[in-house]
């Protein structure tokens, strides 16, 4: 069994890998799923370049930067995520994510809330991403 999160409120349903196979096929999705999987494949370089190389902050910008990207129908500044779970997605210590978003809040750029973060300066989220 997998553990799932998720950005919004969504409801999921557990499939076999049988019927998981089936349901592809019925739905003509076969080559989408590919695509998908080939896509996520190829971020892997990236990734590990990221983890390796460049500061807890820039990529702490950078994955919040792809959730607010994420879906470009919605322009919501909210990234509804704990610290727990940034932290998770980095693989740093949550006193790393706490420290970065305390500075962060105090420069005036994003407003921190209960299981919720938010992007009040998309343009300094994005310099912080940007640094080198």
């Amino acid at each position: 069994m997998a553990t799932v999160w998720t950005l919004e409120h969504c409801e999921t349903v557990v499939f076999t890998p049988g019927s998981f196979d089936a349901a592809i096929r019925r739905l003509g999705l076969e080559e989408a799923l590919q695509q998908y999987i080939l896509h996520k494949y190829r971020q892997i370089p990236k990734r590990l370049w990221q983890a390796s190389n460049l500061q807890t902050e820039q990529r702490m910008a950078l994955l919040l930067m792809e959730i607010l990207n994420a879906d470009p129908v919605r322009n919501d500044a909210a990234v509804p995520m704990t610290q727990q779970q940034i932290s998770d997605a980095l693989g740093v210590a949550r006193s790393s994510v706490t420290r970065l978003l305390a500075n962060w809040r105090d420069a005036g750029f994003i407003r921190i809330g209960r299981g919720l973060l938010e992007v009040l300066d998309r343009a300094a989220l994005a310099r912080r991403a940007s640094r080198t």
